[in-house]
């Protein structure tokens, strides 16, 4: 069963953190910070102007016309044909020829370090054990 399409974005600055399954659409016209513990559907980060980090898989069509950040630790299906901004995944499986980098280059790694201070001076931290979750991050 697909999940229904639904645009859960964060207010510019806000924090928004989701356990579970994010649905298609997730991170449209997103201007603040989304973390999703689990997976994401397709679609996601359209718009994107600041951070969206993923701790399961992606679907396709991530990240077109994406002006920020998007961090995903497992795999995309694959990449927007219009896919921009900064994208880092374990694995792509279709890039569509779009720019990805994969965590363990020194880029890579400058880059996911810069973002989870920014989440944890927004209360990521504390969100999390709110709702008794935990992030693997990255290996920095």
């Amino acid at each position: 069963m697909r999940p229904k399409s639904v645009f859960y974005s964060a207010p510019k600055g806000e924090l928004r953190t989701i356990s579970g399954t994010a649905q298609d659409n997730f991170g449209r016209w997103n201007k603040g910070f989304l973390v999703v513990v689990g997976d994401a559907g397709s679609d996601c980060g359209f718009l994107n102007s600041n951070i969206i980090y993923i701790s399961g898989d992606a679907g396709e069509n991530l990240g077109g016309e994406n002006t920020g950040t998007i961090i995903v630790e497992g795999s995309i299906e694959s990449l927007h044909e219009k896919a921009s901004g900064t994208i880092i995944a374990s694995e792509v499986s279709d890039s569509k020829g779009r720019d990805w980098l994969e965590p363990d280059g020194r880029k890579a790694k400058r880059i996911i370090a810069k973002v989870k201070k920014k989440l944890m001076k927004k209360g990521l931290e504390k969100d999390l054990k709110h709702q008794s979750l935990e992030l693997s991050w990255v290996d920095l």
